[in-house]
């Protein structure tokens, strides 16, 4: 089967706006287009979809929302290719 990922023996303390970026990425990545098996990267417009359809709240700009979005779908993104060579 796959690695197993050893639990984290000291997890992080909850945070709402994590969760709720978390929350943000999960729910923007089901647009996530696909060549052939190779995902391809999130688009500003798979984002701007997201917060033209959704409330964003107040503590978070659109601006910083799409950076931490564009970045956590790079380190994705990498991790993949790393596991495929």
């Amino acid at each position: 089967m796959g690695q197993q990922i050893a639990p984290d023996p000291d997890p992080p303390e909850y945070d709402l706006i994590t969760d709720y970026i978390l929350s943000v990425y999960n729910t923007v990545t089901r647009a996530r287009r696909y060549v052939e098996t190779q995902p391809l990267p999130l688009s500003i417009a798979d984002i701007k979809a997201y917060y033209d359809t959704h409330t964003v709240p107040s503590l978070i700009s659109k601006e910083l929302l799409q950076r931490v979005i564009m970045d956590l779908d790079d380190t994705l993104l990498d991790h993949l290719r790393d596991t495929r060579k």
